[in-house]
């Protein structure tokens, strides 16, 4: 322990990465609709480098773009949440030693950035605030919840 009752480096390093991980969310989401559209393209375009296909298929290309921008869109949302709520519960965890406790703070910490990011994208030039979008990422907290609740379960019972 550090400071007598404070928290442990390990607690400190994982609260450290939840701060830090809100800080990549909260900078995709500062970024105006022009920038935003770009860094959609260039996921979209490694895709097809890595598929060795094209997305964009050329007699239906602006429709084609608009579903694969959505989807890169939506995708990402889901899992910066995923991310997001697996960081809160190891942190939670490693704080309460408690399961139940970790799934709730999870929960209600990610679900509350999701509304504040949210809320932030706002005020953002070509942006705009989406109930929708706080609903896709509560997908990715409900997720990664899930996941990491199976590891952790698994996890007790080889250490039992």
């Amino acid at each position: 322990m550090l400071g007598g009752d404070g928290l442990n480096k390990k607690t400190i390093i994982l609260i450290a990465i939840v701060l830090l991980w809100m800080g990549v969310i909260y900078n995709y989401s500062d970024k105006n609709g022009k920038e935003s559209k770009l860094s959609s393209d260039r996921v979209i375009k490694a895709v097809e480098v890595v598929g060795k296909t094209s997305l964009a298929d050329k007699k239906n290309s602006k429709m084609t773009d608009i579903r694969y921008i959505r989807l890169v869109r939506k995708s990402a949302h889901i899992m910066s949440y995923l991310i997001l709520a697996v960081l809160v519960f190891m942190a939670s965890y490693e704080i309460k030693k408690s399961i139940n406790k970790s799934i709730w703070y999870s929960f209600i910490i990610s679900t509350l950035y999701a509304m504040s990011d949210e809320y932030h994208q706002y005020f953002v030039p070509g942006r705009s605030a989406s109930i929708k979008d706080v609903g896709i990422d509560m997908i990715g907290i409900i997720l990664g919840i899930i996941l990491i609740y199976t590891i952790y379960k698994k996890v007790k019972k080889v250490n039992l």
